[in-house]
């Protein structure tokens, strides 16, 4: 046993240090792993063989898997901190990639999969009156090794919604105005209305939005006929990502998360799930942004073609209306688990100044393909800004009162003489779908597809 909890130790550390490491490295390239770093010399070693993979849900198999070594090769991908995939070799033969993060609190994401969790189990107890597909929030694993570093599971077999629509557009409306184009037009509105004359600017991203939205149609559509070319596989596909967008929406809405662009949204290649990553955004925190989000959750119009002929009031809206209804039959329970993590002195979780810089620097690494719309950004998105009071104990425990009140408030079933469940879906779908809330949501959201 103390050889055990040595070897976690040290895989920990080693972990961490190859997190933290920096040495110039650029982001999608692929880089050997250096024979200085701890990792490289457990894994030629004998010591990584008595770890069970942490980064692994382990009901995948009845035996626990345990790590064999690490492939000689890691790469980067995208963001501000640059975080580390690597190759592992798993006893049960299967080669799996762990994303190693640093100088980001992994904790947010963390704690938010413990919350989808508990949604999950609720709405498993229940018999699913209106669709045969399993009702869940797809999770994934995330290990918190301190305070600014962490290791997550890698969601094989899955592609990020937005590179996927930026080449279907291309692909398939090829004459429409191009997405970088349309986001670059947004951003112009946005920084005249900011820097000039902020009178009338709702009313000129607005007229901006829709003179966009004419331009560039929706081609999400394509990938459920690109990947399901069988009608019988099409339609289970169809299901599968209805639900999982119903249940996202409902579920999103009722913990406030936000910035969900499509960076943050992957799809399932084998079944078109829906699989939702980078949690930093939640219990409404995306209200004290620069830009504030206005909608409750995304259903933008590629989002919406993609549920195929019969649209949003059939394949969405009773789907959507189940996951309420039930949620809020067992709505103390989330709330308790709330109370709990809200409260926990080691979990910073609202937002703060240095927090948000942070985000607006991820924002323009993952959004911005126009080096002057990210060299704006600094000069214009901080003004008019609000932060949700600091790192003050007094304050965070404010807002975590305010956050548990307002979620109470959304999981209270309804009142006699007060609007129905179906009515509170209508409402929230109508406020998702607002040309005049998607207009004034940030540029890089992508409201337009």
């Amino acid at each position: 046993m103390h050889e055990k909890l040595l070897a976690l130790n040290m895989y920990a550390l080693a972990l961490i240090e190859v997190a933290n490491v920096n040495d110039n490295y650029l982001s999608n390239n692929t880089y050997p792993l250096p024979s200085k770093w701890a990792l490289y010399k457990m894994s030629h070693s004998d010591q990584l063989t008595q770890i069970t993979l942490p980064t692994l849900t382990q009901s995948e198999s009845s035996e626990p898997v345990k790590i064999v070594r690490y492939q000689s090769e890691f790469s980067l991908v995208s963001g501000v901190n640059k975080p580390k995939v690597f190759k592992v070799l798993c006893t049960d033969g299967r080669t799996r990639r762990q994303l190693v993060k640093g100088r980001d609190d992994p904790r947010q994401d963390a704690v938010m999969q413990q919350i989808f969790q508990a949604t999950n189990c609720i709405l498993g107890r229940r018999r699913k009156r209106l669709t045969s597909q399993v009702m869940q929030m797809r999770t994934y694993k995330v290990v918190s090794l301190s305070k600014q570093c962490g290791a997550i599971e890698w969601c094989e077999g899955t592609t990020p919604v937005n590179p996927w629509l930026v080449m279907g557009h291309q692909r398939y409306r090829p004459d429409d105005l191009k997405t970088n184009q349309a986001m670059s037009a947004l951003f112009q509105v946005n920084n005249l209305t900011t820097n000039v004359a902020k009178e009338g600017k709702p009313e000129k991203l607005l007229a901006k939005f829709k003179e966009v939205w004419h331009k560039i149609g929706p081609v999400f559509g394509f990938f459920f006929l690109e990947r399901f070319p069988n009608a019988a596989d099409w339609h289970r596909a169809k299901n599968i990502y209805a639900t999982s967008l119903a249940v996202s929406s409902i579920v999103g809405y009722v913990v406030g998360l936000g910035d969900r662009h499509t960076n943050n949204i992957l799809v399932d290649l084998s079944c078109g799930e829906l699989i939702h990553i980078d949690l930093g955004i939640a219990f409404d925190q995306g209200k004290c942004l620069p830009t504030p989000e206005l909608v409750p959750f995304r259903l933008t119009r590629d989002f919406e073609q993609a549920l195929g002929p019969k649209g949003v009031e059939i394949c969405l809206h009773p789907i959507a209306e189940q996951v309420l209804e039930t949620l809020q039959s067992s709505g103390e329970v989330i709330v308790t688990l709330l109370q709990v993590l809200l409260h926990d002195p080691l979990y910073a979780w609202c937002l703060t100044p240095s927090r948000l810089l942070d985000l607006e620097r991820r924002r323009m690494e993952k959004l911005s393909s126009d080096p002057s719309l990210s060299m704006s950004l600094y000069s214009s998105s901080f003004i008019g800004g609000s932060f949700p009071g600091g790192d003050s104990s007094n304050n965070t425990n404010q807002l975590a009162r305010k956050v548990i009140i307002t979620v109470r408030e959304r999981l209270q079933p309804p009142a006699p003489g007060k609007i129905g469940v179906s009515a509170q879906i209508e409402q929230l779908l109508g406020q998702a779908r607002s040309y005049e809330n998607l207009s004034r949501m940030y540029y890089g959201w992508q409201s337009y597809m």
